[in-house]
């Protein structure tokens, strides 16, 4: 009897911590239940979801249940965990209640990858042009740090990632998955060719008008020191201008 009540008081325990699963989720709720939990003892998953939540309208927030959200960040720290460098990781699929601890009638597009410009603009518009309408999109972009494998080592420091989750109209077949997965990670491709290529070109044109600059300092100084600028202390005489087309008669 005495262990019946025991195992009931354990149960009842849990039960309080945990946040109940139709409750709308706000982030001081989501946060302390993640810190009460087993996963509170990972200072990095605890600074990840600070930063995750801050990220998310109230208005999504309180469209979902906080046990969703939970599995939803759970999900999204599992896939920030192992990234090669340069190497976006994508992640395309229908959410199962029992495979991923949250469902949903929409597809679910899950990406990690360097923090870059234009990254959300360009996947959104890969969005619209398959014919799909964003219902809920979450950026996050916290700094971390890897090893040489590239296996996460924490949250908090480190290089910005970004993190996107956005949910589209249900894919069904499993080769349209497949072909989503796909598209994105050659639009992924293209803006990081972008991005590249056009920091090389914007320190080309940095260099040119250093170069620029610098040739129109040395000309103004040897200008300058010349001696028809020392001929006559206190006055700086104005330099000769020769135009280059015939002058306009002068007028009395």
């Amino acid at each position: 009897m005495a262990a019946k009540q025991a195992g009931a008081k354990s149960v009842a325990l849990k039960a309080a911590e945990a946040p109940a699963a139709s409750a709308p989720a706000n982030p001081a709720d989501l946060l302390a239940a993640i810190k009460r939990g087993a996963s509170g003892r990972d200072a990095s998953y605890v600074r990840f979801c600070e930063r995750l939540f801050d990220r998310v309208s109230a208005d999504d927030l309180a469209a979902r249940a906080s046990a969703d959200w939970l599995a939803i960040a759970k999900g999204l720290y599992e896939l920030l965990q192992a990234r090669k460098p340069r190497t976006p990781v994508v992640r395309v699929f229908n959410p199962d209640a029992k495979k991923d601890g949250w469902s949903s009638p929409h597809t679910a597009i899950e990406i990690v990858n360097d923090d870059m410009p234009f990254l959300v603009d360009s996947v959104s518009l890969a969005m619209t042009r398959a014919g799909m309408t964003v219902s809920m999109l979450m950026h996050p972009v916290p700094s971390v740090t890897r090893d040489g494998r590239g296996k996460l080592t924490g949250v908090g420091e480190g290089k910005p990632e970004s993190i996107i989750h956005l949910e589209v109209e249900r894919i069904a077949d499993a080769e349209a998955l497949k072909a989503m997965q796909a598209r994105v990670l050659s639009v992924l491709a293209d803006v990081r060719a972008s991005v590249e290529d056009w920091s090389s070109m914007r320190s080309k044109m940095v260099q040119i008008a250093d170069e620029r600059e610098s040739w129109s300092r040395s000309r103004a100084v040897a200008w300058a020191s010349s001696a028809a600028t020392c001929a006559r202390p206190g006055r700086v005489p104005r330099p000769r201008w020769r135009p280059t087309s015939p002058a306009a008669p002068r007028t009395r």
